[in-house]
């Protein structure tokens, strides 16, 4: 257990993308250990879905989350075109606790 929940809990939310916006700006290259200059950039903003939809869904999410906003940004234009860029679609959001590293080992500790 981490944090007092079992690392097999899976918590699902549902989303609506409400905003897409694009901007340039300087983004660091992993690749080149430089910065990348005026690279565009999305910022993806979602909301949770509201009780006012008469989708059943979507008020049983709202009963659980009434409120929640998550912003993702990306220079990753696949994530871009994968959202289809169609605002006021829903998403299933899904929060999974990510297990703690493994210690690792190097061996005994030496003696001065």
């Amino acid at each position: 257990m981490r944090f007092g929940v079992s690392m097999a809990t899976v918590t699902r939310a549902k989303f609506v993308l409400m905003k897409m916006s694009k901007t340039m700006q300087n983004v660091h290259n992993p690749e080149t250990g430089k910065w990348d200059k005026y690279v565009p950039v999305w910022d993806l903003e979602f909301s949770a879905v509201t009780g006012g939809s008469d989708d059943p869904e979507d008020k049983a999410f709202w009963a659980s989350s009434p409120s929640g906003q998550i912003t993702l940004r990306t220079v990753n234009l696949e994530v871009v075109k994968a959202m289809d860029a169609e605002l006021s679609h829903t998403f299933y959001v899904e929060f999974i606790p990510v297990p703690p590293p493994k210690p690792r080992y190097d061996g005994p500790v030496q003696a001065a």
